[in-house]
């Protein structure tokens, strides 16, 4: 405890200091003098009592008065208010920490522990601060005002991915705060986020070739370490529901693009693929599925079946592919592909999971207009490469085409004459074709027998 002298000292200085005590903090009394040991000096101004009652136990209330003596007397302060017999809480066990499972590139959640000595009074709160020792910065972030009895928080403010912060708590009670904790360094980060789903680049019957995008995803404000391929053991497994657990030993963790061999053919496998650094493996990416197969050989180019097309329409056929030399490379079906003169390719049908559909019908074409087709087949790991491309306009044949008529004749020739026809079936009239007879006289209805060609 602590006080000041007395205002007014009579005149002559103040001698000494008598402190007493009361039994049970009501200030009923007795008073009991517990400086005996301490007194004769004028300069007393703080006292720590020693001295209690025998059944006296932490956390009690007691009162206290000081007396001031002179060379002509003495005069004794006024009560204090109750005081508790109990100390500060004890210092932390030890230092904050991070919980993991919270911890990002974004937050740091902050954890720490009940102080196992209260001082003798309940404890009210943990403070916890953010700051730095060789700066001496530090800032409190929760428990000072209000109080807490949480023993965690999360800090999510001013918070950069990948940087250290430094923190520290104490435990407050009735008395007073108690000593800070160690302080622990704790780095804004955690797992990485998921990677990209593997790609397929290459596939036989024993074996899929897999690429990795190892760049675009966050890495959780930590460093990549490495990274896992995992897959399934197939479809053919009798494990069900089917887990993507087995590591593939043999990939080094480092490359982009990879082998998978030992496969079963026609077998469908399923991967993924895993970051990992100094906090963890990241979620699995997306599922790939792929079966230990070749892609469909190309179908045959298109071709165009003039009798269903129209004006603004052509009806297109292909080959139907071979499945290559595999039995368990099924075709799944076709895609009709179109480019309209811009050197894009659209598909303007998708025959997936339709293997037997081998025509389709384009409509709402310019008459008249060059397009080019082609196809491919699907299986289950992807598309084949692409057919040769095929270009057709889009028209029909003439029509409305009046007979010729002599314009001049000879014994040995006949100039004949003839109008275009009347309607061109959306084309330009590329040339025409002059036919007879063997002079014999041919049908005028039908024109049969008039088979030569002349030009």
């Amino acid at each position: 405890m602590r006080w000041a002298a007395p205002t007014d000292d009579g005149g002559c200085p103040v001698q000494d200091y008598a402190v007493y005590r009361d039994e049970d903090g009501t200030g009923a009394g007795p008073w009991t003098v517990v400086n005996t040991l301490a007194r004769g000096d004028p300069g007393l101004r703080e006292f720590e009592c020693p001295s209690f009652p025998v059944a006296a136990a932490l956390g009690d209330l007691f009162m206290f008065r000081i007396e001031a003596f002179n060379r002509q007397g003495s005069v004794v302060s006024t009560q204090s208010a109750p005081m508790l017999l109990a100390g500060v809480p004890a210092q932390p066990p030890a230092a904050p920490g991070p919980d993991p499972t919270l911890t990002s590139s974004q937050q740091i959640k902050v954890v720490y522990q009940e102080v196992s000595d209260d001082g003798g009074s309940a404890v009210l709160s943990y403070e916890l601060q953010r700051g730095s020792p060789a700066l001496n910065d530090w800032r409190s972030l929760v428990g000072e005002a209000p109080h807490t009895l949480a023993l965690e928080h999360v800090v999510s403010s001013e918070i950069a991915a990948g940087e250290v912060y430094t923190f520290r708590y104490r435990a407050i009670n009735q008395v007073g705060a108690g000593p800070w904790s160690d302080t622990m360094a704790i780095r804004a980060a955690g797992r990485p986020s998921a990677p990209a789903k593997p790609t397929l680049v290459a596939c036989d019957a024993e074996s899929v070739t897999l690429a990795f995008d190892q760049a675009g995803f966050a890495n959780g404000g930590s460093e990549i370490l490495s990274f896992k391929l995992l897959r399934d053991e197939g479809a053919d497994s009798p494990a069900s529901p089917l887990l993507i657990d087995t590591e593939v030993a043999a990939y080094d963790g480092q490359a982009s693009s990879f082998q998978v061999t030992g496969l079963t053919a026609g077998v469908v496998y399923r991967f993924q693929y895993y970051a990992t650094n100094a906090f963890g493996d990241s979620p699995g990416s997306a599922i790939l599925s792929a079966a230990a197969t070749q892609l469909a050989d190309a179908p045959g180019s298109p071709q165009v079946d003039w009798d269903l097309s129209g004006s603004h329409s052509l009806y297109l056929r292909w080959a139907a592919t071979s499945t290559g030399t595999l039995p368990e490379a099924p075709i799944l079906g076709y895609l009709l592909q179109m480019d309209s003169g811009n050197a894009t390719w659209a598909t303007v049908y998708d025959g997936a999971f339709r293997p037997g559909v081998l025509g389709r019908l384009v409509d709402g074409l310019v008459s008249g207009h060059l397009y080019t087709f082609r196809a491919i087949a699907l299986n289950y790991n992807g598309q084949s490469a692409p057919s040769a491309p095929a270009a057709y306009y889009v028209c029909t044949a003439p029509s409305r085409f009046d007979k010729p008529v002599v314009e001049a004749q000879s014994k040995t020739g006949l100039l004949l004459r003839w109008e275009p026809p009347k309607e061109l079936g959306g084309c330009r009239v590329t040339g025409y074709a002059v036919f007879r007879d063997g002079g014999e006289v041919a049908s005028a209805a039908t024109g049969a027998g008039i088979t030569v060609e002349l030009n």
